[in-house]
């Protein structure tokens, strides 16, 4: 884990937490084939995370905490037989990440004030994505010997992925408010 803590420029708190974990088996199955597996996880914590720009004055709710795990599992295997070699890949990958709110305040929209002062209050919307991919693969290659006066190579292979992508986005009372100045009041 690394732990990150950070004055940032408004003076308030930058909490993140990096989590990482890797494992990788590698085995000689035969003379000619081998095999292996692979593990890998990443995630990020950040406690107090602005929208795109810091504010020195806030309300509580009106900050995210994030996590991001992903996950990622591959299995291989490599043969040789004679002159052929053949590599065979599946990978799952599983990317997460999410953008919750601190606090959530029933029927209090987002509220942006421009005057007198920058003022950011309500419940910011509540974000998460899940993005999948399966991937499988075949590549070989053969090596000729003595064909026409040389030596050659010859590459084959097949690739399919299938991604899949799953977002939401809940935005508290389903607007936002935003204060210019007096008389001047946007809603999104």
């Amino acid at each position: 884990i690394q732990d990150l803590d950070a004055i940032n420029l408004s003076g308030t708190s930058d909490k993140t937490w990096l989590n990482s974990a890797y494992g990788k088996l590698n085995f000689q199955l035969t003379k000619n084939t081998r095999a292996e597996l692979l593990f890998n996880y990443d995630n990020k914590n950040k406690w107090g995370r602005q929208d795109s720009y810091e504010i020195a004055d806030a309300d509580p709710q009106s900050v995210w905490d994030q996590d991001g795990p992903g996950y990622t599992w591959k299995a291989e295997v490599e043969q040789m037989a004679g002159n052929l070699y053949l590599n065979g890949k599946f990978m799952y990958i599983l990317n997460s990440f999410y953008l919750r709110p601190r606090d959530m305040v029933a029927g209090q929209p987002w509220t942006e004030s421009y005057y007198p002062t920058f003022h950011v209050s309500g419940a910011m919307d509540d974000y998460g994505t899940e993005r999948t991919n399966y991937n499988f693969v075949l590549n070989g290659n053969y090596f000729a010997e003595g064909i026409l006066g040389a030596d050659h190579e010859i590459k084959f292979g097949v690739d399919y992925v299938q991604s899949t992508v799953s977002t939401y986005s809940l935005a508290e009372a389903n607007l936002e408010l935003v204060y210019v100045e007096p008389g001047w009041t946007e809603v999104w």
